[in-house]
């Protein structure tokens, strides 16, 4: 691939959601994400530029439980709630920002950029809460 020539193409635009149980999907302009509620205070993301998600992780043993979660949603965002923290969905374009019941920011994606591919590489940018330091970053050096 030329990655000089190669565009990028971020989530944009929420299309539709949907909620089944302790799952959320929906759809944007340019890809899908699926949220899995594992317990109150742990949700997993997966986006993908299609339908597709791979379950697989060498980190997340879990499996998503019976939860009680409520779905909330207004003209700009969503907010996905449990008994002990909120992930906050923009809609255009899409952003996700976990906070506790409070409101302050455990973890939020950069305004700007969020997520996006060029060719068959994701990016996901975030924004760092003071004194946040990133450490290890999976399988690829960066």
């Amino acid at each position: 691939m030329n990655f000089k020539t190669a565009i990028s193409k971020s989530l944009g635009k929420l299309v539709s959601i949907t909620k089944s149980g302790a799952e959320v999907t929906g759809t944007t302009d340019n890809g899908d994400f699926k949220i899995a509620v594992y317990s109150p205070s742990v949700i997993r993301i997966s986006i993908s530029p299609t339908l597709e998600f791979e379950n697989f992780s060498y980190s997340v043993i879990a499996q998503p439980s019976a939860q009680a979660i409520d779905l909330r949603e207004d003209q700009h965002e969503v907010v996905i709630s449990t008994s002990d923290i909120k992930l906050v969905i923009s809609k255009n374009p899409v952003r996700f920002k976990f906070t506790d019941l409070a409101g302050n920011v455990i973890n939020e994606d950069d305004a700007g950029l969020g997520t996006a591919w060029i060719g068959d590489q994701s990016t996901t940018y975030k924004k760092l809460q003071e004194g946040e330091r990133f450490i290890g970053l999976g399988e690829k050096t960066g």
